[in-house]
């Protein structure tokens, strides 16, 4: 499959996508969470606490976002009794997604904007390009979910390599 079908795949399944939310997919689907396991204490003990918290959910347990990576849903996570330690050591050994992690980035920017324009009613081509190039000049950080996303979707999951996954299921 190639990244355009999971970006549309997310797209539907995910209204509240912003543009930051676009730009974060194509992040992730690139570089994974390694930047979240710079301190991989602090990082066990953020997923702890979300696990703790989070409500069961009837989600799925994982959704693609690209053949490589998907995002494990923590309330699908915690329905299925999984452990959330087990889903930490999942998440560590995903850290590194590619060695080419800009240009699959760039390439996947490329990809979402061609689905946005087509798929995405009322997508602004204005718009898209100021915020890539505000992002651009930031150094392409990660960037976090939009409000109206947080309070539509409630995402809580992990992004961890399918073949990691596939390894426990």
């Amino acid at each position: 499959m190639s990244f355009g079908f999971y970006f549309d795949e997310q797209l539907k399944n995910h209204p509240s996508m912003q543009l930051s939310d676009a730009v974060k997919l194509c992040y992730q689907a690139a570089f994974g969470a390694e930047h979240l396991l710079s301190n991989t204490d602090r990082a066990r003990a953020y997923l702890m606490a979300e696990f703790d918290d989070v409500s069961i959910t009837d989600e799925p347990l994982f959704e693609k976002i690209s053949d490589e990576v998907c995002r494990v849903n923590l309330g699908a996570w915690k329905r299925e009794k999984m452990s959330p330690e087990l889903l930490f050591e999942i998440f560590k050994s995903s850290a590194k997604i590619v060695d080419n992690g800009m240009e699959a980035f760039e390439q996947n920017l490329m990809i979402a904007h061609l689905v946005l324009k087509e798929k995405a009613p009322g997508f602004d081509e204005e718009k898209w390009q100021n915020f890539l190039f505000e992002y651009r000049k930031m150094g392409c950080p990660p960037v976090h979910h939009s409000d109206e996303y947080r309070a539509h979707e409630h995402p809580s999951y992990r992004i961890v390599k399918i073949n990691e996954l596939e390894k426990i299921l």
